[in-house]
């Protein structure tokens, strides 16, 4: 239910990413567009350390928090050039961050969605040829990076949620041991 879940958030954020794109008159204005959800991101960040991070708990929260991320990094990093932004590592970081907040399949599910949506949009824009010719290292160091940062988001995915199992099972057994000693 939750990769299906994911499925249909990234289905969501990367078309309306690409909608806005297509839309738009140029970067300048999806620039502008830009600014509205950083401005509801930055009221997150605060509410959330307001309220001592509480709001990452709730499922809902997550998943728009998601979202509205999803929506940002992808139209920052197509503003800024696609394949050729500065902020291309973000793509690499906020994946890290997935798989630690939800699971290795969610973040691969972004992963997938934000390279799908940078080809279309370098196919729409006739960029994707003149790229290839021009500097064609460009996209084949893009996509290593890329593909270089999945066995490290399952290393770390991995090694996280182990440890919460590994907590969840001794809340367990701590919880049957003072149950046993009561009786």
């Amino acid at each position: 239910m939750q990769i299906f879940l994911a499925f249909l958030l990234f289905l969501f954020s990367s078309t309306y990413v690409l909608l806005l794109q297509q839309l738009s008159a140029g970067p300048q204005t999806l620039q502008k567009i830009l600014s509205v959800p950083l401005i509801l991101i930055i009221i997150v960040f605060y509410h959330a350390g307001k309220n001592s991070w509480k709001i990452f708990t709730n499922p809902y929260d997550k998943w728009l928090f998601l979202c509205g991320m999803t929506i940002f990094i992808q139209l920052l990093v197509l503003t800024t050039n696609g394949l050729q932004s500065p902020f291309f590592i973000l793509i690499h970081i906020f994946m890290i961050g997935i798989s630690l907040l939800f699971n290795f399949s969610v973040a691969i599910l972004f992963l997938l969605s934000s390279m799908l949506i940078i080809f279309i949009s370098l196919s729409l824009s006739q960029d994707l040829t003149a790229l290839l010719f021009t500097s064609p290292t460009t996209i084949v160091l893009q996509l290593i990076s890329l593909l270089s940062i999945v066995p490290l988001a399952y290393i770390v995915s991995e090694q996280y949620h182990a440890k919460d199992i590994i907590a969840t099972f001794l809340k367990k057994i701590q919880r049957k041991s003072s149950h046993c000693c009561l009786m």
